[in-house]
This record gives structure tokens, sequence and C-alpha cells, in this order.
């Protein structure tokens, strides 16, 4: 990585688990199993989640000066790197393997009162943020996608309520260039990450095996699902609300929560703990 590359690192600690697994073979959730189905999102309930302590914290290292483009897709508000990334995660529950920053994505209904995708206990949020990762050991995230361990994906719930959130004010200005659907522009890493601030905040996550866009070869692990939420104010929601799609119409994209059908899910708790009834 370059000198004059800034990082931030944040490293997790673990409390309050029922499970240690100090090695790949004892943890609950194994890339490589089969289930039926690993549609995603799915709805996440406290009482069917093991708590586990991995051996190492997960950690994010973020390069903040990359150069990105934010994209309004007609169907989805995307953002993506130009270059391989510095940005990365590793540790928790990924143990040796590394992810490399690929894109990120947006996810939100209109209804300020609705859901967007991922609930938590019948918990749901109106704009979702995603952040999508692929495995360092292949070429890039194209090739990871033929993989069970190729992709992670990591989904963050946001608030929409009274307060302003200062550091919101530059990406939304962006979200007005790219109010018409298959338009693009550059726009900075830090633009993108520093409102929802995932790297200074997280206190614990959820992990589950999911897929990405419903490929069947894109047997990834969908990871983070969080508590402490970030939050932007209603008049900024408004930023995502005036989007358009391809037809011209008001953009949204919404999806009903997949059943479990058995798979696992595994939460790490750094800060709290949960009540599990």
């Amino acid at each position: 990585m370059h000198s004059r590359t800034s990082f931030f690192i944040l490293s997790i600690l673990y409390r309050f688990h029922i499970l240690l697994a100090q090695n790949y073979d004892e943890w609950p959730l194994q890339k490589n199993q089969s289930f039926p189905t690993r549609s995603s999102p799915i709805e996440i309930f406290t009482n069917e989640a093991n708590f586990i302590r991995t051996p190492t914290p997960l950690t994010f290292y973020v390069d903040y000066s990359e150069n990105d483009e934010l994209i309004n897709t007609g169907s989805a508000v995307e953002v993506h790197t130009k270059h391989t990334s510095e940005t990365h995660v590793t540790g928790g529950v990924l143990y040796d393997d590394t992810y490399i920053y690929s894109k990120c994505r947006f996810y939100w209904n209109n209804d300020i009162q609705g859901d967007t995708r991922l609930r938590i206990n019948g918990d749901g949020k109106p704009l979702e943020v995603q952040l999508i990762f692929y495995n360092n050991k292949y070429n890039n995230f194209t090739d990871a996608l033929g993989y069970p361990d190729g992709l992670l994906v990591t989904s963050i719930l946001v608030d929409v309520g009274p307060n302003e959130n200062l550091d919101f004010n530059e990406f939304g200005n962006h979200l007005d260039e790219i109010e018409k659907s298959n338009t693009k522009i550059n726009i900075t890493s830090s633009t993108v990450f520093k409102w929802f601030d995932i790297f200074s905040v997280i206190e614990n996550y959820f992990a589950y095996p999911g897929d990405y866009g419903g490929c069947s070869c894109a047997t990834s692990i969908v990871c983070i699902a969080r508590y402490n939420r970030p939050y932007i104010s209603e008049r900024q929601f408004t930023k995502f609300q005036n989007l358009k799609n391809a037809d011209g119409g008001i953009l949204e994209n919404l999806e009903e929560p997949h059943g479990r059908h058995g798979r696992p899910i595994v939460y790490s708790n750094t800060a709290q703990e949960i009540q599990i009834s």
C-alpha cells in the first residue's frame, strides 16, 4: 500500500458470546455449505442467531482518497471503484480471507415509514447501504462470482428522522447531479464513506450465507446488520426520493425478505449484550 494513502483501522473486540470458534471447521457458518437457497436478504431474528467469538477481530482498512463513480443506473444508485481499491476487510467471521472493496449500492423505500429489504426482528428502515467486496484470492469482482467464498456483502440500515447529518450534504448534492437515469459523475471515496461512518462506530453484526443480485453462482457471505445506525434527515432523504428511473418515473428499489431455509445466522457483539429470548 502506498505510504501517501491514509487508512483508518478499526479493530472490533468481542464480548458476551457463548460459542468460541477457534478454527474454521468449528465455525457454524461455513462458506461451502449447501442450502436449498441462498437468496438474500432474509429477515433476521435474534433468537435464531448463534453468538460467536472468533480468534481475530473483524478489521476494516479504509482508503478515503480514492476516485470513484456515482451512477444512476435507472434501477439503482451505485458507486463503482475506478481501479483496484486499497479498502479491504479481514478477520472476524472472514478468518484469514481478505476482501477487496468493489462497489456500493443503495436501496430505499420512498415511504419513510416503510422498510427496504433487510429487517431485524421485524424492524427495517427506509434506507439501506450495501457495500460489496470480493475475495483477494481471485483476480477481480467478476472472477469471484463463481466461487462460494467469492463475495462479501455488508448491509447497513439508515435511520431517517428530524436530525440533519452534516456529513451527508456533499453526497446529497452529488445525488442531485445524477437525478436522471443513466447519468454518472466522479466522486471521492471519502464523500461516500464519511456520512454513514460504518468504520468508526460499528459495534455488532450478524452474518449468514447469502447471494448477490439473485445470481445463483454468487454464493457470498452477507454480513453486518448494525444496531447502532447512521442517520439522515427527512429533508436529506428527498435527495433519494427525487431520483428518476429508466422510464422517467420515481426510482425505488424494494425487495421482500426471503426465507431462511435452515441457513445458520451468527451474531458477534462488541459493546453490549442483546437480550435473546
